[in-house]
């Protein structure tokens, strides 16, 4: 996988995408992945803009899974 550095996140984006991370029981960084490809997804494929089949592919199966909400014990 490649790596990506973002400078100057605003501190309410931050602090949302903890809280996110931290109700979901996963990293900040895999919580950043999964709001990426989600995005991607959603602005992308969905509107024919591009054709990414890796990005509609596992951001589709884990919405359609369910996978993404939160799980009680």
């Amino acid at each position: 996988m490649t790596s990506l550095v973002v400078n100057d996140i605003p501190k309410d984006v931050m602090r949302c995408v903890r809280s996110l991370a931290r109700t979901e029981h996963i990293s900040v960084n895999n919580e950043l992945v999964f709001l990426l490809e989600n995005g991607l997804f959603k602005r992308t494929v969905q509107s024919r803009r591009c054709d990414c089949p890796t990005v509609s592919m596992d951001a589709e199966a884990i919405e359609r899974s369910g996978l993404s909400g939160r799980w009680d014990d």
